[in-house]
């Protein structure tokens, strides 16, 4: 599966029904039970599960478990700015980035030009479907007790899950890391940010007034402009919802 909005739109229907039954007095003997679904979606032609439909079931199962585990394998050594990384159906990857320039884009009605801003370190935590983003104070490699701070962008709730709008995530089912986290720094700054979400402001002062001022600057983004989110990366290792 590409995404879950294609899960979802894609026209599936029932096709087999297994049943298995357990001996009462010994729950250690089975009895396996298999169906055909007719286009009613009722469970007809009852037959004990067969060798070739175990195979059959069996290569269903190995092709989504490798499907799951693809995405996150590496191309070589995994990158040395991933800091955490878990594989199968809801894996995820953690990595993080140091402060550097980067394009941005913004609709007209905040009244930001789009161009080459200065991003402070950047906490990324990301599944297939699922981006969170936060701020880091410097460039050192984050361990499980480092406090992170609200990434510094519109479009991010608390808690920083990024709001991704109308952009349609599409990740290949065996990207390997590398194409998995360009990825989701295209996805994430290569849209337009539009607008603030949460009860306050992601920085000290006025965000818009912070980034009309930072347009073109050779200075790196102002640290005392981030703001505490009041988690550490270790609460993040639990997983991404």
């Amino acid at each position: 599966m590409h995404n879950l909005t294609k899960l979802f739109t894609d026209p599936y229907h029932p096709i087999k029904g297994i049943v298995i039954y357990a001996d009462q007095q010994n729950n250690e003997n089975f009895f396996v039970e298999s169906f055909d679904i007719n286009d009613n979606g009722k469970m007809i032609n009852a037959h004990p599960l067969g060798l070739q439909e175990s195979h059959e079931l069996g290569e269903i199962l190995l092709h989504n478990e490798e499907e799951n585990k693809g995405c996150f394998q590496g191309s070589g050594l995994l990158p040395e700015n991933i800091v955490y990384l878990r594989t199968g159906k809801d894996g995820y990857v953690i990595w993080y980035t140091p402060a550097q320039k980067k394009q941005l884009y913004f609709i007209p009605d905040l009244k930001i030009a789009d161009g080459v801003y200065p991003v402070p370190p950047l906490l990324w935590m990301a599944s297939r479907d699922k981006l969170k983003i936060f701020a880091l104070k410097n460039n050192e490699r984050p361990s499980t007790e480092t406090l992170l701070y609200n990434a510094p962008f519109f479009n991010i709730h608390t808690g920083g899950l990024v709001c991704m709008g109308t952009v349609e995530i599409d990740i290949g089912a065996n990207c390997d890391l590398e194409e998995f986290m360009d990825e989701w720094h295209n996805y994430f700054f290569k849209s337009k940010f539009s607008h603030l979400l949460g009860e306050r402001s992601p920085v000290k002062s006025n965000i818009i007034q912070l980034f009309s001022k930072l347009s073109g600057s050779k200075k790196q983004f102002p640290q005392v402009e981030l703001l505490k989110s009041g988690k550490k990366l270790k609460q993040l290792l639990h997983g991404i919802d």
